[in-house]
Order: C-alpha cells, then sequence, then structure tokens
C-alpha cells in the first residue's frame, strides 16, 4: 500500500472541457464549477506547485512537463509527476494532438473552475474532527 493516498484512483470520472467553442458548456466552466467534495482531490490541489501548473495550463494553453518546470521553479521530472497527480484527479489531461512531434508530452488544463465543498468533504461545521497527523495524512 502506497504511504501517499493522492496515487490512489479518484473516486469519481475526470471532467472534460467542451471539444469546441460554441459547445455546451462542461461541468467544470467557470459559470458552472466542478464541485469538490473528496479530500482526495482537494489535496491534490493543497501542493503550491501543483496550483502554478494548473494556473499555467489553464491561462496559457498546452505545456509540456519542461515549460511548467519553469513556472512552477521545479525540475522537469519533479513537474511531470505534479502533472500526473493532477492528471489522475483528472484536472488535467495529456493533449497529444499538440504535440510538434512523438517525443513531446504536452498537458491541458481540463477542469478551469471548481468550487470547494468543505461541509460535505468534512461533515457539518458543528462536527468535530479529531485525527492525528498520520491519520490527516491519509486523507
Amino acid at each position: 500500500m502506497s504511504d501517499h493516498p493522492e496515487r490512489s484512483g479518484p473516486t469519481s470520472p475526470a471532467p472534460q472541457l467542451p471539444a469546441a467553442p460554441g459547445a455546451a458548456p462542461a461541468a467544470c466552466a467557470p459559470g458552472n464549477p466542478l464541485q469538490l467534495t473528496d479530500p482526495r482531490m482537494m489535496r491534490a490541489l493543497a501542493h503550491p506547485a501543483r496550483i502554478a501548473i494548473w494556473q499555467f495550463l489553464g491561462l496559457e494553453g498546452p505545456a509540456t512537463a519542461t515549460e511548467c518546470a519553469e513556472v512552477a521553479g521545479l525540475s522537469p521530472s519533479a513537474c511531470s509527476y505534479h502533472l500526473r497527480t493532477l492528471a489522475r484527479y483528472g484536472f488535467v489531461a495529456e493533449d497529444l494532438a499538440s504535440a510538434a512531434d512523438g517525443r513531446q508530452r504536452p498537458w491541458r488544463a481540463t477542469v478551469i473552475a471548481y468550487q470547494a465543498r468543505w461541509r460535505e468533504a468534512v461533515g457539518t461545521s458543528y462536527d468535530v474532527l479529531h485525527a492525528t497527523p498520520e491519520e490527516l495524512n491519509t486523507l
């Protein structure tokens, strides 16, 4: 069993953006944001490098791990790890259609808006959460 719960798969299918301009809005468009209620998905976005990478892809469009690494201040291999984690939870996806050749692996944002539903993720505001640091790491 992995020590990193973010390496386990998501509990719901990855949301998709509309394929063409003018198409019906996706569940993750700004006017209809993705509702985050899974603590593991929230945790996937909790890392500052992942936030920087995800924002860069959302604002600038498809980019490789090397291009994202410059923005996040990481090595390309570390950035690749974070891209795979974001992909596991449906926030980004490989965009092979924009690859210049077979060696490039560009990524694109698939979620451009979300709303975190903290109460649904951990219970009502009246609930008390008792957990050790080790238990919190398993969320």
